[in-house]
């Protein structure tokens, strides 16, 4: 996604069929879409958002929500190329080896490390399916 800002909706649950059917009629919007994956770390009361992405280019991303417009529930977020920190280096292993150590390092400066807990969206997910919290 390009830096700057930008409105988003998200929303979790069952999709009903015709919804889905529609949507998969979609035209694609990128010739080969991008595989990578998202971790998110979840500040209570905090309107950033932290993500590992990983992928083709791994980095630590931050987005800043702008604006929340309540009768849409879309939502403004902001981000910015120097809040995208790369974490590739060298080969694939000295990459891992690499980020590994950047994202411990941000977690730790950050304060976050036993502050918070972890989630990504997976688990997040499973949880509010299973009726339980996102809290500690």
């Amino acid at each position: 996604m390009a830096y700057g800002l930008h409105w988003e909706w998200r929303g979790f649950g069952v999709v009903p069929a015709p919804v889905r059917e529609r949507i998969e009629r979609l035209e694609p919007q990128f010739d080969a879409p991008a595989k990578l994956r998202d971790e998110y770390l979840r500040i209570p009361g905090c309107r950033l958002n932290l993500k590992l992405r990983s992928g083709e280019r791994p980095s630590l991303k931050f987005k800043r929500l702008r604006r929340f417009d309540p009768a849409t529930g879309l939502e403004l977020w902001e981000e910015r190329a120097e809040e995208d920190l790369g974490l590739a280096e060298g080969s694939a292993t000295g990459r891992v080896k690499a980020a590994r150590s950047r994202v411990a390092e941000a977690v730790r400066d950050l304060g976050l490390d036993g502050a918070v807990p972890r989630l990504n969206y997976v688990e997040a997910v499973g949880r509010w399916a299973e009726g339980r919290t996102l809290g500690c």
